[in-house]
């Protein structure tokens, strides 16, 4: 599922993607790699936040339609189960630079992304 949040004075763009819930935190930066790819590959536009959860995270209707606005809602109330989350804060002069976005033990750094792979871990600050 992919929607916007509003971050700062703006608007950016997030999705969340379900993968198996044994992934291994290897596979888990794969996967969040290849959407940021892909997202700016079809898009070109850059991935504010990318969600991984477990099966049944997309929220969606009994037809099977996607609720975008319920991901979103779940995403910023904390109520969205998450087991690997990417965070972009940086702008595009930033790509690639080295910065320290997240701190503690679960957190991994890679550029300016904070990737975090622990579950109930918080989600986000900053970005509604």
């Amino acid at each position: 599922a992919a929607f916007a949040v509003e971050e700062g004075a703006g608007e950016a763009v997030a999705v969340l993607v379900e993968v198996r819930p044994d992934a291994s935190p290897e596979v888990l930066r794969d996967v969040l790699e290849a959407v940021r790819a892909a997202v700016l590959k079809d898009h070109q536009l850059h991935c504010a936040v990318v969600v991984l959860g477990p099966p049944g995270s997309v929220s969606k209707t009994t037809s099977g339609k996607v609720q975008r606005s319920r991901c979103r809602a779940r995403l910023i109330d904390g109520s969205l189960e998450a087991q690997a989350l990417l965070v972009d804060r940086c702008t595009r002069e930033e790509l690639g630079t080295d910065s320290q976005e997240a701190a503690g033990a679960p957190d991994v750094s890679v550029g300016a992304q904070a990737i975090s792979f622990a579950p109930g871990a918080p989600l986000l600050d900053g970005i509604t």
